[in-house]
């Protein structure tokens, strides 16, 4: 298909390069200097991408390219996203990724430690922002721990009734 776009444009296509082989070649590794056989990493944003190529005198030749589609950059943003998120649920009962100014603030934050982690083998994510808490369940209105959560977390904590979400009229009219 690449080959097919190329001519219809009006070019002659001499050859089609896989990304890592491209990418090999626009870092220097065609120099004369650099004769051997090279394992190529490639990953991007949406696939990872290897090549096996060789480089001699006559030039440098692919001899083995796979990929994955399912392992780029996004992928890896994804695990610690939900990494993070399980953590945090763990840590202080509710699910960040809920809130999608919370998702965004969080994959912001995952983005960054994933570059960080090119260079470092740890990073700390913290200081994920969590806007507001919503009790539910039999233990929810336990005395005073709408309060502690408020307090300890910096938050604006709701109280989720289910009773007080059914209107009065249809109890009335379903007894």
């Amino acid at each position: 298909a690449t080959q097919d776009a190329g001519m219809v444009a009006g070019l002659e296509v001499v050859r089609v390069l896989d990304e890592p082989t491209a990418a090999a070649l626009a870092f220097g590794m065609d120099n004369p200097d650099r004769h051997g056989t090279y394992l190529v990493y490639d990953l991007g944003g949406g696939t990872l991408d290897i090549a096996l190529m060789r480089i001699d005198p006559l030039g440098f030749h692919t001899l083995a390219t796979d990929g994955d589609d399912r392992l780029g950059g996004k992928d890896w943003d994804d695990r610690i996203i939900t990494h993070v998120a399980q953590c945090f649920e763990e840590a202080h009962g509710c699910n960040p990724l809920e809130s999608p100014e919370t998702y965004q603030d969080l994959l912001d934050k995952a983005e960054a430690a994933k570059i960080a982690l090119s260079h470092k083998s740890q990073v700390k994510i913290s200081g994920l922002k969590v806007d507001r808490v919503m009790l539910c369940g039999g233990g929810a209105a336990l005395d005073g721990l709408p309060q502690y959560i408020s307090g300890g977390m910096g938050v604006t904590v709701e109280l989720f009734d289910a009773f007080r979400m059914v209107e009065t009229d249809k109890l009335d009219a379903a007894s």
